[in-house]
């Protein structure tokens, strides 16, 4: 599943995670399985989400990209329809902003090349994950130290 800057990355990779635990409770089924693998993987990069809006928004997926998805895993990037990316899309809605943006600031700390205040200070009256990700880069680079 494919979306925008990070999203190729971490939103790809999250939809893929979403996939393999069913103990985070998305179900038996290939959606359900996405969901799990999407709550996995954010919850390793430390970040919080609704976990019913993601159950109930990768149901929504057909069986067909779900399992593409599921085959793809973490690491892999599915060959979706359109209709899967923007349900990938959707499931950004599920996720809590503050923590992801806190996950991406965390991530430029470690790289040790950006003044994380100044990014931090960048980032901060963004609303939406969507509008990290179509920032952050360009907020990284003003940031450079």
């Amino acid at each position: 599943m494919r979306t925008r800057s990070m999203g190729t990355r971490w939103i790809g990779a999250l939809a893929a995670a979403v996939v393999g635990i069913s103990a985070c409770g998305g179900g038996d089924d290939s959606q359900g399985e996405v969901a799990d693998l999407f709550i996995e993987l954010a919850e390793s990069e430390g970040i919080e989400l609704d976990r019913d809006c993601v159950v109930e928004t990768a149901g929504e997926l057909s069986d067909t990209d779900a399992e593409k998805i599921v085959e793809a895993g973490t690491d892999g990037s599915a060959d979706v329809s359109d209709e899967a990316q923007a349900i990938g899309d959707e499931i950004l809605d599920c996720v809590d902003v503050d923590s992801f943006r806190d996950s991406v600031l965390t991530q430029f700390e470690q790289d040790g090349s950006i003044d994380i205040d100044c990014l931090r200070s960048e980032l901060e009256g963004l609303t939406t994950v969507e509008e990290i990700e179509d920032q952050v880069v360009d907020a990284a680079f003003g940031c450079a130290g």
